[in-house]
């Protein structure tokens, strides 16, 4: 019935129903499969006229209520509040059809579909708030956003924007706190710079308002400093992966030495620092980039993750993950140090 429900006003071919669920039944025996599915159907749903059609199976709404047709119909006439509250989790949540695969995969699209287009509905209704200055309701949109999606960076800063627009900066820096321990958690990561920066932002609101200590003359305004990369994965490999991080870094830093009108902040300085440092820990080392990253050892090689700041905001400006194999640790390095001296050379 859920292939039928899915096809809406269209309705959908009898054929395309007999290829997810009847794959291997040859002419008679898809006929045959169908007309006893849909006489068992219309006889549990007590209403012979439940599903209509021949060729083009449809159900009839004015029949039968289904809670993903009125999903899409309330969509379809803007009516976002209520199709949110329609949606009550994921499609077809634990349903399985042991050997049906064309039908696992059709379920598992139309599931993402359908979460896609849940997610967007909040999100406008959230924006929308936003936009007419009613943070209280657009902050309940965002929380339901979040629930869904708890590590996406994107999500958590607008949450935060929303409640610190509401006067409740507390609220979003505890949100901030939470979102940085459950990536610590869930990922082995730091949280994200955007979340990161606007909590040092929202921080600096709450304190008595302090001048920025002023660069020194003699650094010039494109100082780079190169921190210590990540390590993620097996404490068995920590050791190994340690020794390739460093060495990442310190190509990195050969590779951008020679770059003109760009200064370089030296290893022990950059280290000091540790993996994830503050914006005000930066500023206060006079840098106006930073280059950070992970890396995990893999059974194929190495999985390195490396992002260009903005030392003044900690946007991203520009990030790669690479994997390495086939490569001995060496080339890895250097590969990894060529692209970031190109990246630092196009965007800084």
């Amino acid at each position: 019935m859920v292939v039928i429900a899915r096809g809406g006003a269209r309705g959908v071919p009898r054929a395309k129903v007999l290829s997810l669920l009847w794959p291997d039944a040859d002419d008679d025996q898809g006929r045959r499969a169908i007309a006893q599915a849909l006489y068992a159907l219309r006889r549990d749903l007590g209403n012979d006229e439940a599903i209509v059609g021949t060729q083009v199976l449809r159900l009839n709404s004015d029949a039968v209520w289904c809670d993903v047709a009125e999903f899409e119909a309330a969509l379809a006439r803007g009516a976002g509040a209520e199709a949110v509250e329609l949606y009550a989790g994921a499609f077809l949540d634990g349903f399985r059809l042991p050997g049906a695969t064309e039908f696992e995969r059709w379920a598992d699209d139309e599931r993402m579909l359908i979460e896609h287009r849940y997610h967007e509905a909040l999100e406008t209704l959230a924006k929308g708030a936003d936009s007419r200055g009613q943070y209280d309701e657009a902050t309940r949109w965002w929380r339901r956003r979040t629930a869904s999606d708890p590590l996406n960076a994107r999500m958590a800063t607008s949450m935060m924007r929303s409640l610190a627009a509401s006067g409740d900066v507390n609220s979003a820096l505890q949100h901030a706190r939470l979102f940085e321990a459950l990536v610590a958690e869930e990922l082995a990561m730091p949280a994200d710079r955007e979340v990161l920066a606007l909590a040092d932002a929202l921080r600096r609101e709450l304190s008595a308002p302090v001048a920025p200590r002023a660069m020194p003359a003699d650094r010039p305004a494109q100082s780079i400093a190169v921190l210590p990369f990540a390590v993620l994965g097996k404490r068995d490999d920590a050791a190994d992966a340690r020794q390739c991080a460093d060495g990442i870094a310190e190509e990195i830093i050969s590779a951008i030495l020679d770059l003109p009108q760009r200064r370089v902040i030296g290893r022990a300085a950059s280290f000091a620092l540790g993996t994830s440092p503050s914006l005000a820990a930066l500023r206060e080392l006079g840098v106006s980039h930073a280059i950070e990253g992970c890396v995990r050892r893999t059974e194929s090689g190495l999985r390195v993750t490396v992002r260009l700041l903005d030392g003044g905001d900690g946007r991203a400006l520009w990030w790669h993950r690479a994997d390495c194999t086939g490569h001995d640790d060496l080339d890895a390095q250097e590969a990894v140090a060529s692209l970031v001296a190109n990246a630092v050379r196009g965007n800084v």
